[in-house]
């Protein structure tokens, strides 16, 4: 699990995503390096087109580099798009969802983006699910049987249109416009500008109607002479930038949010005496009077001072003089940001971490709590796992209880399955015939939840139990609450399964979600940890649940490099022999970046990232190339057998050598 964290992100990928009980594709772009909170735009294309053609027209990966977001360009199926139910609204839902599950997108900067029927598609969404969705940006497409403003909100809309297009004419353009500009209240005297993209020459309008309900606007980019197409035109203007330009205005949080912070969240090895300023970069300015930073280690609580006056789009934080931090870890946590309208924004916590911390030569995983529901199944049988208690109540005060190692209880109980799959034995959840229904772990006398003061991962997997909730595309919560007075350390209402058991326990769990929440735990104590439920017979199955404390940021980046540097050198001295010959050019090049790296010192967890990355480039083709003899010449049986580089059985001998076995290199630590 921790090696993704480690990992460089995957620019573009063919993906598949089932929803609605069906295998959907999608193309996905995911910029290098990209951090987490941020935006995600979905374009479709158009009738009788593709994702990839989409993506060749529309090219927002140009733009996405800089900017830091996610593009997915779905397909639609049979080449088009549903505009009478909701089968492809639930697709973009699951794409959202999916998105933030695997990159923790910013759920409040969800834009939708649309090619001709993509752009009726946009239109359509705009009526459906405008609580999801921050703007929207339809191209050369419109509602066929005339505009439609049902939107549960006042919604900000780009409209992009050839005036040349005769497939989507442009006379039917300006009666959508002045119905949105309605709904929305904005003013019905357009701004006319020229778009920033386009030379000073550009004949292109951006035409804008301004000031409706909650801030919103109307714009639109007018292309004189254009087509039916995306039209990324230099010498007129770049849909991709203005659409970009508008889309990223927009969150559905009302004030400014937080673009970037410097020195980055994670920051380690920190010194009291120089480390002592933050800045962070704003969507938007704030009203810095009412701004608020602290920093806090657990006991101590540093207040700190905001720099700027004013509004300003940069906050600058410090540590006031006469304060030094400890060595610990604190928790900077800064909030109250509000814009000129009084809207309120975002809020921010990150941890930095003051003092040298030094890094051992494994990286150790401490598991605080896992366990094996399988093999309590003669115990228990279809009942309750040991350290558990199961409740469903309404709000009346009726309730059905069920307590740790009760067997064969009925109602939400454990169910087993074929061996070999995500998991063997599970937890049926739901609410079934009362209002809600929760499965906690830490109420039982011997089976409590110590934690400690730091971050923790708790991972589960998990699947829908029957294809109601699937089609509801229904959710559950989990939350981690401090037995000493019941505040939640974390709490997530919106976790969603994958894959449909189908209500049948006869078969492998394939298919399912994988979960991973990180927690932040301030003050040590116990602490419970409890699923919640509310989707009346509507289920999900969990799996069984790991606790871990997570190693310190410092042994995640600093201490990975720095074992992967000392990898690299023993590579680099094992391959110096005349009978590595063939691969002096490689192992030059490995010695090279090894010299560029080396004397790395940073308190920035991306630098030694990307520093590791740079040694795994250079290390990676060079391990393959050396050992493959060792791998091919192994026999099946012999899996215990351990060879040097070369392929040669031998006993190893050396420290920090490589070695390989059972197809594996492995470095000797003795």
């Amino acid at each position: 699990m921790l090696c993704c964290l480690l990992a460089a992100a995957i620019a573009m990928a063919q993906e598949t995503l089932v929803s609605g009980g069906k295998n959907r594709n999608m193309i996905v772009y995911v910029p290098q390096g990209l951090p987490q909170n941020r935006p995600l735009l979905i374009s479709m294309h158009g009738m009788n087109q593709d994702a990839n053609y989409q993506r060749n027209q529309a090219n927002y990966e140009a733009v996405a580099d800089t900017a830091k977001f996610v593009v997915v360009y779905p397909d639609g199926e049979n080449k088009g798009w549903d505009l009478g139910s909701d089968k492809d609204i639930n697709f973009l839902l699951d794409i959202i969802d999916e998105m933030h599950r695997r990159h923790a997108i910013d759920l409040n900067r969800v834009y939708l983006s649309g090619f001709s029927m993509g752009g009726m598609m946009t239109y359509y969404a705009a009526t459906k699910i405008a609580d999801r969705i921050a703007a929207f940006a339809p191209v050369s497409g419109y509602n066929m049987g005339g505009p439609n403003t049902s939107s549960s909100r006042p919604i900000p809309i780009i409209h992009t249109h050839g005036t040349g297009d005769d497939v989507c004419v442009y006379s039917s353009v300006q009666s959508h416009l002045d119905a949105w500009v309605s709904r929305n209240g904005c003013n019905p005297t357009p701004k006319v500008e020229k778009p920033k993209s386009g030379p000073s020459s550009t004949t292109a309008e951006l035409i804008r109607y301004v000031n409706g309900t909650d801030g919103v606007e109307v714009a639109h980019l007018k292309l004189p002479g254009k087509g039916h197409w995306h039209s990324n035109d230099p010498a007129m203007a770049m849909t991709n930038i203005e659409i970009w330009n508008f889309l990223s205005r927009w969150s559905l949080a009302a004030g400014p949010q937080i673009l970037s912070v410097s020195p980055e969240d994670g920051c380690f090895d920190m010194s009291a005496t120089n480390d002592r300023t933050f800045t962070f970069t704003l969507d938007m300015p704030a009203d810095c009077s009412k701004v608020k930073a602290n920093m806090f280690d657990g006991q101590d609580l540093i207040n700190l001072e905001v720099q700027e006056t004013g509004f300003s789009q940069t906050l600058t934080v410090c540590i006031p003089n006469g304060k030094t931090p400890k060595n610990s870890e604190y928790r900077l946590q800064l909030q109250g940001l509000y814009s000129e309208d009084a809207g309120k924004g975002g809020t921010y916590a990150g941890n930095y971490t003051y003092g040298v911390i030094e890094t051992g030569e494994t990286l150790v995983i401490d598991t605080l709590m896992t366990q094996d529901w399988a093999s309590m199944r003669d115990a228990i049988g279809e009942g309750i796992p040991f350290g558990w208690n199961r409740v469903n109540s309404n709000s009346d005060g009726t309730k059905d209880e069920k307590h740790s190692g009760e067997a064969n209880t009925g109602g939400c109980r454990m169910k087993y399955f074929t061996p070999g799959g995500d998991f063997d034995a599970g937890f049926y959840f739901s609410s079934r015939e009362y209002n809600r229904a929760t499965f906690t772990y830490g109420e039982v006398s011997g089976k409590e939840l110590s934690l400690k003061r730091g971050h923790y991962a708790l991972s589960f997997r998990s699947a829908y139990w029957n294809n109601g909730a699937q089609t509801n595309h229904d959710k559950f919560g989990l939350s981690l609450i401090s037995v000493k007075n019941g505040s939640a350390a974390f709490t997530d209402s919106s976790l969603m399964p994958q894959g449909c058991l189908s209500e049948n326990s006869d078969q492998k769990v394939t298919g399912s979600a994988q979960h991973e929440v990180v927690v932040d735990v301030l003050t040590a104590g116990n602490y419970l940890v409890q699923y919640s439920i509310s989707n009346g017979w509507n289920g999900v199955v969990i799996g069984p649940l790991t606790v871990s404390k997570r190693p310190s940021q410092a042994e995640l980046y600093k201490g990975e490099f720095l074992r992967t540097l000392h990898k690299a050198q023993a590579l680099i001295a094992q391959l110096n022999g005349e009978e590595y010959a063939a691969y002096a050019t490689m192992t030059a090049s490995l010695a090279a970046v090894v010299d560029n790296v080396k004397d790395l010192v940073s308190i920035h967890p991306s630098d030694y990232e990307s520093a590791r990355q740079q040694l795994l480039d250079a290390m990676d083709p060079l391990i393959t190339s050396v050992t493959s003899p060792a791998v091919s010449e192994r026999s099946t049986s012999d899996a215990s057998v351990t060879y040097d580089l070369l392929g040669r059985r031998v006993t190893p001998s050396h420290k920090g050598h490589l070695y390989v076995k059972d197809g594996k290199v492995m470095m000797e630590r003795r």
